[in-house]
């Protein structure tokens, strides 16, 4: 598998612009959508927070920009459908409203650094966008924490620009986590293609005696957390991580873990990979969320886009990103690249039965097995590898995702 990183892996980041309006989708993480706290006409400021978390399994929402709340109304989302939002017309004053540090890690309760966790509006911000204080209710005993670099999917960088630039975010969420958690040994897995990086890391943590970092090997998809933990604690079980008393955190969420709760600032923006066939000045960027993805297409011209036309844009990463056919949505908080491909799609045929798919699936199924009796159909972890490498061009996953969102339904 080719992983086209080398154009933006050693690039440093920069900061894109901010768009005239901004949209902020009241379902920007998983669980229950966000209560808005704004209405038509209120002015906001950078930071403010403009919808409050529905429940316990509900995120904060706070603007990017500061302005004036121009609507309330159904905006595109990513998952393809119009859905609650709040748009906001930017003023470029930028004006924020005021942060509370904190005085000090050591001696804060784990109420307190939690609360301030979940204040921040801070989910995991991979694709799952999970918010991260969830992670804390675990009754089991958490024995071990694995920070996610290893970042394996083609194109994307964003975190390895992160471990780099932001390293003593990363150590301070990390100190976080400890005194939250209070775990044996905290791992920083990192795939061997990132050697800038591993320097950064273990330069800065050589002080830490209870931080590992492991160095994996460069394959897909040893970064999905079932294939990670199985790497790193050698258990083959097929329990979640958290019933096996390990906890994963995304390496973006665990840095703005170590941002948010030391300065008060809430998740206002992100690092994203810009890169793809049709970008000719491939980054990676820090953007505000809420920005729409045409915004950070304007390389992407009338004239270039019909010279390749067909092509893909796809939020996040080529196997399990999601393809866009609306530039109007926005950079949300697990959006981790944007990528403009030329479209290479052949014909499906018929299955060869020559078994690729199972010698390359990371959980051990059989992927032709699971869509016809959906025999360990939770244990699959939609990756893409098998649809990757099947000669037959068949597109094994999305029949999979299929089949557990009509299994869920039913």
């Amino acid at each position: 598998m080719e992983y086209y990183k080398q154009n933006t892996s050693m690039t440093p980041s920069q900061t894109a612009s901010a768009p005239e309006e901004l949209i902020f989708h009241l379902a920007a993480h998983s669980g229950k959508p966000a209560i808005p706290l704004v209405f038509q006409g209120d002015l906001v400021k950078v930071g403010q927070l403009i919808a409050k978390a529905d429940g316990h399994d509900s995120a904060n929402i706070h603007s990017s920009i500061s302005g004036e709340v121009k609507s309330l109304s159904d905006y595109p989302h990513p998952n393809g459908f119009n859905l609650p939002s709040i748009i906001i017309k930017n003023d470029h004053k930028n004006t924020k409203v005021p942060f509370i540090p904190l005085k000090s890690i050591k001696g804060t309760s784990k109420e307190e650094l939690i609360q301030r966790i979940f204040d921040a509006g801070i989910v995991e911000m991979d694709g799952s966008m999970i918010p991260t204080h969830l992670k804390f209710n675990s009754q089991k005993k958490v024995n071990e924490i694995i920070i996610n670099g290893a970042e394996c999917e083609p194109y994307l960088t964003c975190d390895n620009r992160l471990m780099v630039e932001q390293t003593k975010y990363i150590f301070l969420g990390i100190d976080i986590l400890l005194e939250i958690l209070k775990p044996s040994k905290v791992y920083i897995a990192v795939q061997d293609n990132k050697p800038e990086a591993i320097y950064a890391l273990r330069n800065y943590g050589i002080r830490y005696k209870n931080v590992k970092i492991v160095t994996l090997p460069t394959r897909y998809p040893i970064g999905a957390d079932k294939v990670l933990v199985r790497y790193i604690t050698k258990n083959r079980s097929s329990k979640l991580p958290h019933e096996l008393g390990v906890l994963v955190f995304s390496m973006a969420s665990t840095a703005q873990i170590g941002l948010s709760v030391t300065t008060g600032s809430p998740l206002t923006e992100r690092l994203v990979t810009l890169s793809g066939d049709l970008i000719d000045k491939k980054m990676n960027i820090r953007v505000k969320l809420g920005t729409p993805i045409k915004h950070l297409l304007s390389e992407l011209t009338e004239e270039k886009a019909a010279k390749h036309n067909p092509f893909r844009i796809i939020l996040g990463g080529p196997l399990t990103g999601l393809s866009q056919h609306n530039t109007d949505v926005p950079i949300m908080k697990n959006t981790s690249g944007l990528l403009v491909l030329k479209e290479q799609s052949e014909p499906e045929q018929d299955c060869i039965r020559c078994g690729r798919c199972i010698d390359c699936c990371p959980m051990f199924l059989i992927p032709t097995l699971v869509i016809k009796n959906a025999v360990q159909i939770e244990e699959c972890i939609e990756c893409g590898a098998c649809s990757y490498h099947c000669p037959s061009k068949i597109n094994l996953v999305s029949q999979i995702h299929n089949l557990k969102n009509s299994k869920d339904n039913s």
